[in-house]
């Protein structure tokens, strides 16, 4: 075994002759904080000392070797005076106008692009702000862990962090001169030739940007939260015989018979003989695609959702999502039908134009409605609402407000947020969901690029793709978190695979389709009894599942 001191000489000799590369992550948005910054255990793990026929000749002696540059981060910098990267022998500035934040190793040569695109400006900011935070500590944490391992073990590529705001529209008649969350995505893509992107904020922006950019471009896009069910069957998301589309919730496929089974159930504690039901939606692949599936899987009164039985029964209302909206139509509409059930999928929109006028205009029903949605219904704007308006919480739609959820709350989810995440960000004060789904995409894009065994060359996002494949099945039980970073890192690079479980959940991909089918947790509001305010709650003791199309357990919202 050797003595301690040998043992420390060892070590240090590998350090000294093994570098020390760099992944860089670039996130983008005017108002985004700061970053984090990237730290490194300098040099290899010292597997690489010992030879087959059991010598400790090092082979790490070589390991020094880079390609020829043309340029460097430090010049490139110097050039453009702001934070720049050399791609293809070409300085490339790491911000842009839609990409305005940077953390991790963004100096090193050696380094690494992963990129997010993310609502940081629009209706949905405060979450995604909130997963560009996760995604930053995911980065921060394999840094620390001394990043991505070379191939031969002798040296390791840390990550930078490029972060953009999707939350601009593509402007079709000035092109991509615009504020543009294309043009955005070519930058990641195109530009800085990131090893994957986590994005986009949901699922019409996800269609739009994986259709028209990063699938042609061969770009890794993983998605956190968009759910639709027409991304599983999009055309060219398979390049060259690898899926580069990937999400971390299931297709709303799902999800919606989640959200209808849970409705039976609400509509049952209801006890009226007759329940009218509606739903109220987006008119876009999500809203659309939660809309068919229910009214699929839904059944009232003993009789599908379109058996003619029901017909005085059901209702839908859509609306636009861009251009002129007709809200009050919309809440005309569901005012004149009264149902007893609302199902509602919409994003940063439906709280204030549709949800809570539609309350407070409802005041003198004799029944009011159960509100029933997914994952996207847990909209931090109602919460404030709640919080806010006494003539809203007046109506008693705290008791009323109910969905399923991707975001389970497991050990490991507790553990990143209550532990690492609120050490270094003060925003949100309770997980919401796509944090967690943020977070693990970022490791499974570090162990994904592991899987490639790389050198310093450039790493090929279509072949991080690739590697996400050995994520899955594998013996090696792999844990989200900086616990387990190392060990499952180091398993990839010797062309093993891992068995990776997340922060959201269990991650059994498949690599056909780039998703995981999964539980869903039933959610309510509560009122956290520390603070007194409005919180949504995942632990109510009741799960959706998936292999049974069941509910299990008893459902309770503590109040």
């Amino acid at each position: 075994m050797g003595s301690p001191l040998k043992k420390i000489l060892a070590v240090l000799a590998v350090g000294s002759v093994a570098s020390s590369a760099s992944v860089a992550f670039v996130a983008c948005s005017d108002d985004a904080g700061g970053g984090s910054e990237a730290t490194s255990d300098a040099g290899g793990d010292g597997g690489g000392n010992t030879q087959t026929d059991g010598s400790t000749a090092d082979l790490c002696a070589d390991a020094g070797a880079r390609p020829a540059r043309t340029c460097t981060a430090a010049a490139c910098t110097a050039q453009n005076g702001e934070p720049s990267v050399c791609v293809a022998d070409q300085c490339v500035k790491l911000k842009s106008e839609e990409c305005a934040f940077v953390s991790g190793a963004t100096d090193d040569d050696d380094a690494v692009i992963v990129g997010s695109l993310l609502d940081l400006k629009g209706s949905d900011k405060a979450a995604g702000v909130a997963r560009q935070n996760s995604v930053d500590l995911a980065v921060a944490e394999i840094n620390t862990a001394g990043g991505i391992p070379t191939a031969d073990g002798c040296g390791k590529r840390l990550l930078a962090y490029v972060s953009c705001d999707d939350s601009v529209a593509f402007n079709a008649d000035a092109g991509i001169t615009a504020p543009s969350r294309r043009r955005a995505a070519k930058h990641l893509a195109e530009e800085l030739k990131a090893i994957g992107i986590v994005g986009a904020n949901n699922s019409n922006n996800t269609v739009e940007l994986s259709t028209n950019v990063t699938n042609p471009a061969k770009a890794l896009l993983i998605a956190p939260t968009a759910g639709a069910g027409e991304i599983t069957t999009i055309a060219n998301a398979t390049q060259d015989g690898t899926r580069v589309l990937w999400r971390m919730i299931p297709s709303d496929d799902l999800q919606s018979k989640a959200v209808a089974k849970y409705g039976e159930q609400v509509a049952k504690e209801l006890g009226r003989t007759t329940i009218k039901a509606l739903i109220v939606h987006r008119d876009d692949p999500f809203g659309r695609g939660l809309r068919d599936g229910v009214k699929a899987n839904f059944s009232l009164n003993g009789k599908p959702w379109g058996d003619a039985a029901n017909a005085a029964n059901v209702s839908e209302v859509g609306y636009p999502v861009s251009g002129p909206v007709d809200y009050a139509s919309v809440r005309t509409q569901m005012l004149a039908f009264q149902p007893d059930v609302i199902f509602f999928f919409g994003l940063g929109e439906i709280s204030g134009n549709v949800i809570v006028p539609y309350e407070k205009a409802n005041t003198g029903a004799a029944n009011k409605p159960m509100w029933v949605s997914s994952s996207s219904g847990q909209r931090a704007d109602f919460i404030s609402a709640l919080r806010d308006d006494a003539t809203l919480k007046a109506t008693g739609i705290q008791a009323r407000m109910r969905g399923t959820s991707a975001q389970l709350t497991t050990a490991l989810s507790q553990d990143f947020f209550n532990f690492r995440y609120k050490e270094k960000y003060s925003e949100p004060k309770t997980l919401t969901f796509g944090q967690t789904q943020a977070y693990d995409a970022t490791y499974l894009l570090a162990f994904a690029a592991a899987a490639t065994r790389p050198t310093y060359a450039p790493i090929a996002s279509i072949e991080v793709a690739k590697g996400l494949s050995k994520t899955v099945g594998g013996t090696e039980i792999v844990n989200v978190g900086p616990t387990r970073v190392r060990a499952g890192l180091e398993k990839l690079r010797t062309g093993g695979s891992i068995d990776f479980t997340g922060a959201s959940g269990p991650l059994d991909f498949d690599p056909a389709v780039g998703e995981a089918p999964g539980d869903y947790a039933v959610w309510c509001v509560r009122t956290d009894p520390n603070t007194s305010e409005p919180v949504y709650e995942n632990v109510t003791g009741m799960t959706w599942k998936y292999t049974t199309n069941t509910l299990d357990g008893t459902f309770t919202c503590p109040q």
